[in-house]
């Protein structure tokens, strides 16, 4: 029924709030400290040879490239958890245009929050 689709895609989009809050939280913490004030210009800079938009304005999957981009972020994820993400924005796609998520993308979703949470959670006590 309606009632339940929305129920479900509220908790969809609650799990990928939190996800995506928490890896734009993490980026921020590590390359200020990194970086110091202004870290978006400078590391931008750096790397890319040329100030991007915004961080704030960044989307899902840029932020998720910061994770293979910027050195201070390269360690925070292994490698097969960096593909797990990359595999979120499918996901994402799906939530923003009410698309219902199958049992198999619900799951992927749970655990990936837990993932994130947990990475995160162990970069923040480690103080990087």
């Amino acid at each position: 029924m309606p009632i339940e689709a929305a129920d479900s895609m509220m908790i969809a989009y609650r799990k990928l709030y939190i996800i995506e809050t928490s890896l734009r939280y993490v980026i921020q913490e590590r390359m200020l400290e990194e970086y110091g004030p202004h870290w978006e210009f400078r590391a931008s800079l750096q790397y890319l040879k040329r100030p991007s938009k915004s961080f704030h304005d960044m989307n899902l999957h840029e932020l998720l490239n910061y994770f293979n981009t910027y050195p201070p972020l390269q360690k925070i994820f292994t490698a097969k958890q960096k593909v797990q993400l990359s595999h979120l924005t499918s996901i994402r796609n799906k939530i923003a245009h009410c698309k219902k998520l199958d049992n198999k993308e619900a799951q992927f979703l749970s655990e990936l929050e837990l993932c994130v949470k947990k990475v995160i959670n162990s970069k923040i006590l480690s103080t990087f």
